[in-house]
């Protein structure tokens, strides 16, 4: 349903209208940790601009020590 149908009001109206009794109560609010939210959107933006690079995305190095160099200078780029 869209929110601007989504009132107690106007659902208890329309259910009693049609005789009927809801049996699942309207939802509350999801509660979240801000502080761990904020932690995990940084971490989501970061992973996103190092794969914009597409050296990184598509590693082409062949060894894991080249690999991993790169990478660190990518996080140290956009830390």
């Amino acid at each position: 349903m869209n929110k601007a149908y989504d009132s107690d009001a106007l659902r208890e109206l329309m259910l009693a209208s049609k005789g009927m009794k809801a049996c699942i109560t309207a939802a509350a609010p999801a509660t979240y940790d801000k502080e761990l939210y904020k932690k995990r959107q940084g971490v989501e933006n970061f992973l996103e601009k190092i794969q914009r690079m597409r050296r990184i995305s598509t590693p082409y190095d062949k060894t894991d020590v080249s690999f991993m160099a790169l990478y660190s200078s990518a996080s140290a780029r956009y830390s």
